[in-house]
């Protein structure tokens, strides 16, 4: 009888292998069984690669991993529960989170109550017991780190999904620690994993590059969450790695071994396309919306500050032409005078960003200050945090923040302590720190730090323009004062 060769042998266990089979005894047995009935076959006048092809295709070897599943799920009673439970927490927590989306979208009530037990279910049944089953169906137990790694990192980072939709305070701290997890325990972890199985040094350098190429586009996804600068660069870097290298080079490579192309291979690269482009184009489309916004709001702000300006300055002359033995006009002329210098210094500050940004002189950029459309760096952040911000928050924010305090008591005197302006002002120029998400962040932080600079431009003009309400209300006060005088 024919008997086949220790490499025909090795190339049927490799296959088996491949299969992911982790029953030894079921592996022995699928092996042996596949062996006696491609021998027969060779008997019968069929060549080993034509006989193995027609025994695979009759005992169904491409899904020999079922048949594993199969034999677990009918021998072990706890991998039943697992398995059932599995499938059944899966699809409840995925079909409550989709009704939850709509409620949410469509502004129903009971919209928060649907996600976050959608939520509770996934992050606490369904996603462990599926980490659980991959650990135990895993040709080797070593890597219980890599396990536990993307079961704390993706836990916590859905739990910060939800937070953030149901904007509870500390969302952006759990995607940020989930983040992390996954970047850098899991990530590292699974290359570690990888290259140990990996038995050809081609194989070792496509998985590198495929896990840094991850985790650069992953880093850049959480650079853009946060607004953190860096982000755009980033995530080029990222997409370019993974569509133009890695993704091409390990095609070919998974193509050359196995010598066909599979479905579930397809269908990999298809998706791994559609979350790549997907990604990208969203983070690029919401950059690029978020900073039309901006536009339009510098130039509301503008047009908003050229109007109040031109009205103040009516108002004064109001004030002149009026008989005054008291030194009203006096006080009117010198509140219109500081509010010109405080408008004038913050427009300094807006001239000197645009300037070192964009990398004109002082006269360009006041001319692209009025037309804010026309700057090209409209996102740059560096040297918007360089500038106002500072090292150790010792930027010119601190200045401006000064400025308004000083200008903000001056019109309070003004006004006699006026209960009415006093309350105005106390809103109109807040420079209390902040509260995000139980976190105390100061004023200068809030309102320049992560912030593109044509946003920047945009606060800035809100400045001046609250500068410019405070002066009317101040002239006013001083108008009906006048007119009270000469009534008498």
């Amino acid at each position: 009888m024919y008997s086949l060769d220790k490499i025909q042998v090795d190339k049927i266990a490799e296959d088996v292998k491949t299969a992911s089979i982790t029953i030894s005894h079921l592996a022995d047995d699928l092996i042996d069984h596949i062996c006696c009935e491609v021998e027969n076959m060779i008997e019968d006048g069929e060549s080993f690669e034509s006989a193995y092809e027609i025994v695979k295709k009759e005992t169904g070897i491409s899904v020999l991993q079922k048949i594993q599943e199969d034999t677990k799920f009918l021998i072990d009673k706890n991998y039943r529960r697992m398995k059932t439970t599995m499938k059944i927490t899966g699809n409840i927590s995925l079909g409550v989170i989709m009704f939850g989306t709509v409620f949410k979208i469509m502004h129903w009530p009971g919209a928060g109550i649907l996600l976050a037990f959608g939520f509770l279910i996934l992050c606490t049944v369904f996603f462990p017991l599926a980490v659980h089953i991959n650990y135990k169906n895993a040709s080797k137990k070593k890597n219980l780190l890599l396990h536990i790694a993307i079961l704390l990192g993706g836990t916590v980072f859905m739990t910060g999904v939800l937070f953030k939709i149901m904007h509870w305070p500390g969302a952006g701290m759990l995607i940020l620690i989930g983040d992390l997890s996954l970047l850098f325990l899991f990530l590292p972890i699974l290359l570690y994993v990888k290259i140990k199985e990996s038995e050809s040094k081609k194989d070792k350098r496509i998985y590198t590059l495929g896990i840094i190429s991850l985790l650069i586009f992953w880093l850049s996804s959480m650079f853009k969450i946060f607004h953190w600068p860096g982000a755009a660069p980033l995530m080029l870097l990222g997409a370019l790695l993974l569509i133009t290298v890695f993704l091409p080079i390990f095609t070919w490579r998974r193509i050359k071994l196995e010598g066909k192309i599979t479905g579930q291979f397809i269908y990999i690269i298809i998706m791994s396309m559609f979350l790549i482009l997907f990604t990208s184009l969203l983070a690029l489309n919401v950059s690029r919306d978020f900073l039309n916004v901006c536009v339009k709001h510098a130039d509301n702000e503008t047009l908003k500050n050229n109007y109040l300006e031109n009205k103040n300055s009516l108002l004064l002359t109001d004030i002149e032409s009026k008989t005054d033995t008291l030194g009203l006009t006096s006080k009117a002329k010198i509140i219109k005078q500081e509010s010109d210098e405080l408008c004038e210094y913050i427009n300094e500050i807006q001239i000197d960003l645009i300037s070192k940004i964009e990398q004109v002189d002082k006269e360009k950029a006041s001319e692209l200050l009025n037309n804010p459309r026309a700057i090209n760096k409209k996102d740059n952040i560096d040297f918007v945090n360089i500038l106002l911000v500072g090292k150790n928050g010792k930027g010119k924010a601190i200045e401006i923040k000064a400025k308004l305090n000083e200008y903000k008591s001056r019109i309070i005197a003004e006004s006699n302590e006026n209960a009415e302006i006093v309350s105005l002002l106390d809103n109109l120029i807040n420079l209390s720190d902040k509260t995000i998400w139980e976190e105390t962040v100061s004023w200068e932080r809030y309102y320049f730090q992560h912030y593109p600079l044509i946003r920047v431009i945009g606060i800035l003009n809100e400045f001046k323009n609250n500068v410019r309400i405070a002066e009317s209300m101040a002239l006013e006060y001083t108008n009906n004062e006048l007119l009270t005088l000469n009534t008498k």
